[in-house]
């Protein structure tokens, strides 16, 4: 619509050339904004035309013209999307903070070794578990107590089930550990495989016994060698990761060589030599032994910090390749074998800080060869067959846009990565063949019987919990269709069109029956705030209310288009709002914008007048200042409080309820006194202080008057109150008899001080020849003294 239809004041263009007391239904309709057309949906109202009640568009009615899919008809999630995709992985539910339990779970999954040894664990050869289980023989009713235990049934659910993702709960409360709380992920890694180890000792199973030691464990010596008989000392040790200082390195090799290279004993630090039986110079370093087929590669990213005293986050970017090779860090004389590795997992902590953020595990199909990203219950995999770790984002819970914009920046040759987040670099031997294992969608796996069980009884669930959630899901797509049908059918027809009959219904409850999803009643109609004081349609609250189409606002005839009372029937409310166009409310307004634009001619015209200084021989009248100042004010009153008189001849509509006590409430603040009142003294005569009024022209004087007919007159010689006059005299003379002489005193004194201002004003301008009297300024009855141009030239030397 055009802008100037929706103008407030293009209602009321008309109101300058007409006689208040004569509207007719055509000032009415105007006024009311009826002369409008109604917008349509080819209007492209970007937000709802405030200022036509015709235009119903842009208050929410989008929604419910969408295609009618079923996921757009239904609150209710497609229970499929739960299910698990063909050929993908398995997701872990996050259950508060547990992001690094998840991630290493996916790891050591993916360990097609440990996952078969963990299925050949037996839990009648544990002894935790043959002291929690009453009956080992019968295995059909069997729930792990044991952390090993619910390992097994993790990876059996993350292998064989049909859900999108699996909760890991039962396993995560066999370790005791505090879900809301993230704990280390390193320091997890390091004492699960403890634990790990420890358990399985007591299997009968060789494979399963050392599955640990045998997939993650190398060999390792101390050796220290005395500077001063040159002999060494060896100090084999294992260990299950390599833990890599990376301050002030940029990739892995650096980090090897330093964690490799020779560290010097001397000073406080020296070496007891047994041979030289006394403390010597010596050099330490570590020897590589023996390789495991995994080898863990830890990135010390979380370290102490002394003077801050708390841990914080290294976020060095360290380039690592995808295949390595450590022949030249394991020693001399030992078995090689074979020593290069290829890169098949990347774990990932995501946040600047090292007490939050978000780990995540980037892991490589040993089938495919494709690169798959877990993160908590998502599972995606990676374009291509490379790793991407610059595409993460920002989506992980804590990485810094401008950290990953200059991942990207970092120049890397083929087969190298870099990242500033990577803490756990997960390598495998190249001379491992995991693919000799079965398939992880075959059924080869020698899994037991009752973790078959488990997991078929988990999948039945599953598949009954879609079932009932796909009913409910199709009765609640049933029900929101209808509801959908209903509510357009409505709308379409409270759009007014040429010729209807139309009435008022309040836009707030459009807006809420519009955007209401009904899973709460709909509340009834209420336009008892749009009534003026007279019951009719009040003009101020017309942005609040729209004119529907009086055949879309009977149930009973919804289905033959008309639609008069389907609202009020189906939702109820009052009052209807018909043939309340208020007469009353429209001749106010149109007398205040009269009165509104005479004052602003008026005061154009009183504010040139006011430059001039009235002459003695014009007549000139009192007025208090603070009128002179509210007078546009007043005189705006005077016409309210003229018309609200009249309000008990203005007609009423018996269907309309009475206005609450807030709408008739004035919202502007009232003068508390009438026009030229504030110049009064008790008496009801002209005060006698000067400083609150002032004189002005006749000519102003009248301008004022046609305003407030009935304020008081005081001309230029009106004198001030007799008795006011009389009381001040006799307090001034109760002062000066008064035993508090001090205050008298500093009364005199002030009013000296103040003849001494006006006089040394005047000496002023007499030094300075300002303000001289002309023979035309001379007024009668008043005494004016000559001075001689001598004593005057002499008088202002004396003051130079």
């Amino acid at each position: 619509m055009p802008r100037k239809q929706t103008n407030d004041k293009s209602s009321f263009e008309w109101a300058f050339g007409v006689d208040a007391n004569v509207i007719e239904n055509q000032h009415l309709l105007t006024a009311y904004k009826l002369n409008l057309s109604a917008c349509t949906s080819k209007s492209n109202c970007k937000r709802n035309c405030r200022g036509n009640p015709k235009c119903l568009q842009a208050l929410g009615e989008k929604k419910w013209f969408k295609n009618d899919k079923e996921d757009v008809c239904s609150e209710i999630e497609d229970p499929d999307s739960e299910r698990r995709e063909k050929n993908c992985f398995v997701g872990l539910k996050n259950l508060g903070a547990t992001c690094y339990v998840n991630s290493l779970l996916q790891v050591w999954y993916h360990n097609a070794y440990l996952r078969d040894a963990i299925y050949r664990w037996k839990a009648e050869e544990d002894p935790k578990e043959n002291a929690a289980a009453r009956n080992m023989n019968d295995l059909s009713c069997y729930n792990a107590v044991t952390p090993v235990g619910q390992l097994q049934l993790v990876f059996a659910k993350l292998q064989f089930t049909v859900r999108r993702y699996i909760d890991p709960s039962a396993f995560v409360n066999t370790l005791e550990l505090d879900v809301s709380q993230q704990q280390d992920a390193q320091e997890f890694s390091k004492l699960f495989l403890t634990l790990l180890e420890e358990d399985l000792k007591h299997q009968s199973n060789t494979t399963v016994k050392n599955i640990v030691q045998t997939q993650y464990c190398g060999e390792y010596e101390y050796v220290t060698k005395c500077q001063n008989c040159l002999l060494e000392s060896f100090s084999p040790s294992k260990f299950y990761e390599l833990g890599l200082n990376i301050k002030g390195h940029k990739d892995i090799y650096e980090c090897l060589n330093e964690y490799f290279s020779g560290e010097m004993l001397e000073g406080s630090n020296q070496y007891l030599c047994s041979h030289c039986q006394s403390k010597q110079d010596a050099v330490r370093c570590t020897r590589l032994k023996k390789l495991p087929p995994f080898l863990n590669l830890q990135l010390l990213r979380f370290v102490y910090d002394k003077q801050k005293q708390c841990r914080r986050k290294i976020n060095t970017f360290i380039r690592f390749p995808e295949t390595i090779n450590l022949k030249d860090y394991l020693e001399k004389n030992c078995f090689r074998g074979n020593t290069e590795y290829e890169l098949c997992a990347v774990l990932v902590h995501r946040g600047q800080s090292a007490h939050s953020g978000h780990y995540i595990a980037h892991i490589k199909d040993r089938a495919s060869g494709c690169w798959y990203k877990f993160n908590d219950e998502l599972v995606e995999k990676e374009k291509g067959k490379l790793l991407k770790l610059a595409d993460e984002g920002n989506d992980d819970g804590g990485g810094d846009k401008k950290e990953s914009s200059k991942e990207k920046q970092v120049k890397l040759s083929k087969g190298q990565h870099a990242s500033n987040d990577a803490y756990m670099l997960v390598y495998k031997s190249t001379t491992l063949d995991d693919k000799k294992l079965p398939d992880d969608n075959s059924f080869g796996w020698d899994i037991p019987e009752y973790l078959q069980a488990a997991v078929l009884e988990d999948n039945d669930n599953f598949e009954e919990w879609v079932k009932d959630l796909k009913q409910m899901r199709d009765e609640n797509v049933a029900i929101n269709k209808n509801r959908r049908e209903e509510v357009k059918c409505i709308y379409e027809k409270l759009i007014l069109r040429e010729n209807e009959t139309g009435e008022w219904i309040s836009k707030k409850w459009l807006i809420d029956w519009l955007n209401n999803d009904f899973k709460k009643p709909v509340p009834s109609v209420d336009n008892s705030h749009a009534l003026c004081t007279h019951r009719k349609l009040s003009l101020k609250s017309l942005p609040d209310m729209k004119y529907v189409n009086s055949e879309g606002v009977s149930l009973r005839l919804l289905f033959l288009l008309q639609m008069a009372n389907v609202i009020y029937e189906k939702y109820g409310g009052s009052p209807r709002l018909r043939d309340v166009l208020c007469r009353q409310c429209v001749k106010e307004k149109v007398k205040l914008l009269q009165v509104n634009q005479q004052i602003q001619e008026d005061q154009k015209r009183i504010s040139s007048l006011s430059k001039f200084t009235p002459s003695q021989y014009e007549k000139t009248y009192w007025i208090g200042k603070e009128s002179l100042s509210c007078w546009k004010q007043l005189a705006k009153r005077c016409v309210e409080t003229k018309e609200e008189t009249n309000d008990d001849d203005g007609d009423s509509d018996s269907e309309n309820q009475p206005p609450s006590q807030s709408e008739s409430v004035k919202l502007n603040d009232r003068l508390d006194f009438d026009f030229n009142e504030d110049l009064l003294c008790p008496h009801k005569r002209l005060t006698c202080d000067e400083s609150s009024r002032r004189l002005v022209s006749a000519e102003v004087w009248n301008i004022l008057k046609r305003h407030f007919p009935s304020a008081p007159e005081f001309d230029c010689e009106s004198i001030p109150c007799v008795d006011c006059m009389v009381r001040l005299d006799d307090n001034f003379h109760n002062e000066l008899l008064n035993d508090n002489a001090s205050h008298c005193n500093e009364r005199l004194l002030d009013e000296l001080r103040q003849v001494a201002t006006v006089q040394r004003q005047k000496l002023q301008d007499l030094y300075q020849q300002k303000r001289r009297i002309s023979w035309n300024d001379m007024q009668m009855h008043t005494s004016y003294y000559a001075l001689s141009r001598k004593f005057f030239v002499e008088w202002r030397n004396f003051l130079r």
